[in-house]
């Protein structure tokens, strides 16, 4: 099937729909005539780019270094072996999953983002605390799959409150210096675990360190200033 050139000759949408996308794309047509080329020091210095940045970088980098760690974690906690603990730390990844629809779901129908995203970062920090907080194995990998969820649902909240602050030729720009500093957190941050590990002698410190940093991300999320969007729902 040939694609059609403009949103308002889909024929598959309603007309409600075509009538919606085509609305808001004028509007940021002409949101952004009104505005110039910014420069490539002024984007990247600007308040939310950092603030966005700031938060790609702890979040991301405390969500990647968990998928690396999280074996090692669980059996410390419980003792068990290589091969069950392999099993059961596949577990908290399996109920992110439906977890992250959900939260991109009701993000989209209600058009909230900023909480959204921050919500699920505190959630994260929330299970990484209660994970330290109990001797119960059970628990304590009940904690873990609590902050695996909130690690992964945050991640589309968030680049949805990016492409809302971001608009324009310099958006590019701006995500791909966001992405990248978020990776390269992801590089540091497994390292940063490990050290503190060894001088420990046990994955506390790095689990509260974890704790922190998803914590401290979701308040940053918080001071982020955007409009709220529209709802999906308005399509009806």
């Amino acid at each position: 099937m040939k694609c059609p050139p403009r949103p308002k000759d889909a024929k598959w949408l309603t007309t409600a729909e075509r009538n919606w996308i085509t609305r808001h794309l004028e509007e940021e047509k002409r949101r952004l005539s009104t505005t110039t080329k910014a420069s490539l020091w002024s984007v990247l210095f600007r308040p939310e780019v950092l603030l966005l940045t700031a938060i790609w970088f702890l979040s991301t980098s405390v969500g990647n270094a968990l998928i690396l760690w999280l074996p090692k974690i669980i059996q410390r906690m419980s003792g068990y072996s290589p091969v069950v603990t392999t099993l059961v730390a596949a577990i908290p990844y399996c109920l992110a999953l439906p977890f992250t629809l959900l939260v991109g779901w009701t993000s989209d129908r209600t058009g909230e983002r900023r909480w959204h995203a921050a919500g699920c970062m505190f959630f994260a920090a929330a299970g990484f605390a209660l994970s330290q907080a109990t001797a119960n194995v059970a628990l304590g990998i009940f904690a873990l799959t609590i902050a695996a969820m909130g690690s992964n649902a945050r991640q589309a909240p968030f680049w949805a409150v990016s492409s809302s602050l971001l608009t324009g030729t310099s958006s590019a720009l701006a995500i791909a210096v966001i992405s990248s500093f978020g990776q390269l957190g992801s590089f540091v941050v497994p390292y940063i675990v490990g050290f503190l590990t060894d001088r420990t002698g046990t994955y506390a410190a790095g689990t509260w360190y974890f704790t922190g940093s998803m914590a401290l991300a979701g308040s940053l999320t918080l001071l982020l200033k955007l409009r709220k969007q529209p709802a999906l729902k308005e399509l009806t």
